[in-house]
């Protein structure tokens, strides 16, 4: 599976719920797993950097979506008070946009505009997503709520068209294979 492929099926597994009781079946944490293996085959592959800090960020994501995974965390945090809720998402709105910029980088070195652009607005709208929090619940900022909401929902869904969008791409992991040479009679 190519590896942006791969980075859109685990966000359809973080997306999506399958509850049979308390229990998700489609686990977030195997989902937000399979966008760093992903990462990972890209990286092998391309000029990729801040590989560290993905890595970091990524794992923040993982755990946290454990957390929320388990029926005793996930009610844990929806008990808690908004500003914890925040700062258990906020490692994957960082994560996302960090991945993004990235690949922006990727595909503006191999001369590709209209990938590089969404890619970093995307990118960019994860992270007002992940900041905008700040304002709503320190500043008092409410007004602000429903069109953060919007932008983060804009950007996942931006990403997720992204991936498979520009997966194929030799800037986005795919190793380039040249054909075979064809001998004429």
């Amino acid at each position: 599976m190519r590896p942006l492929h791969l980075f859109a099926f685990g966000l359809v597994l973080v997306a999506l719920e399958l509850r049979v009781g308390d229990w998700d079946l489609l686990p977030g944490p195997l989902g937000w797993l399979l966008t760093l293996l992903a990462v990972h085959r890209i990286s092998r592959r391309t000029d990729l950097q801040r590989t560290g800090l993905i890595w970091a960020l990524g794992l923040a994501t993982v755990a946290a979506a454990a957390l929320t995974w388990l029926p005793v965390g996930a009610d844990w945090v929806e008990d808690a008070e908004d500003a914890v809720r925040w700062a258990v998402g906020l490692p994957a709105m960082l994560y996302s946009g960090l991945v993004c910029i990235e690949l922006s980088r990727l595909a503006r070195a191999d001369s590709y505009s209209t990938p590089t652009g969404l890619l970093q607005w995307t990118g960019i709208g994860f992270f007002v997503s992940g900041v905008a929090p700040v304002l709503i619940i320190g500043g008092g900022q409410s007004w602000l709520e429903v069109p953060a909401l919007a932008v983060n929902a804009l950007a996942q869904l931006s990403l997720f068209v992204l991936c498979l969008v520009y997966g194929a791409r030799a800037w986005a992991g795919v190793p380039v294979t040249t054909p075979p040479d064809v001998v004429s009679p």
